[in-house]
């Protein structure tokens, strides 16, 4: 594999968010952030890691967090998600549909309002595709979310080659 490396850097620091890699055919690209693989694009089909809404959504919901409050954390995760879908495939009007999200929603023990917080992402997602944004979806509630986020977003697109 290539590596393409762009931003400032020294000896000691790497901004890995500015890290690409792509295979000699350009049929698999990733984008990298501080924790990881965001995207990784697999022929037309792109992958898109755990996103979560960023450190003005932690906590439960069910307890600290609203199902309004959550609602909001799913649509800033779903951005943070369509930011790294940017970061491989340059334009995100390369979006020929989206395919399936995985919600998990950081959840108290009786919460059980899940689908009504991962409807942020979906809206969204119909609001910016339309018809191409329907999506299969699951709804899930987690014991626990990386950095007590009240909500990750994985999701599935297909793009244009």
């Amino acid at each position: 594999m290539n590596v393409i490396v762009t931003g400032d850097y020294s000896s000691r620091h790497l901004d890995c968010s500015q890290l690409f890699l792509v295979s000699a055919d350009d049929r698999r690209v990733c984008a990298f952030d501080e924790e990881g693989a965001g995207a990784v694009k697999v022929g037309n089909i792109l992958f898109v890691g755990g996103h979560t809404p960023g450190q003005m959504h932690r906590g439960k919901l069910g307890a600290e967090i609203t199902v309004e409050q959550g609602y909001e954390a799913a649509r800033q995760a779903c951005l943070n998600c369509l930011a790294d879908v940017k970061a491989v495939i340059g334009d995100l009007d390369k979006v020929k549909g989206v395919a399936k999200l995985l919600c998990m929603v950081n959840s108290a023990p009786d919460f059980g309002q899940q689908p009504q917080v991962a409807n942020g992402a979906t809206d969204l997602l119909s609001q910016l595709y339309g018809e191409a944004g329907a999506h299969a979806r699951s709804a899930v509630g987690m014991a626990a979310l990386p950095n007590g986020a009240c909500i990750e977003i994985e999701m599935i697109l297909e793009v244009e080659d």
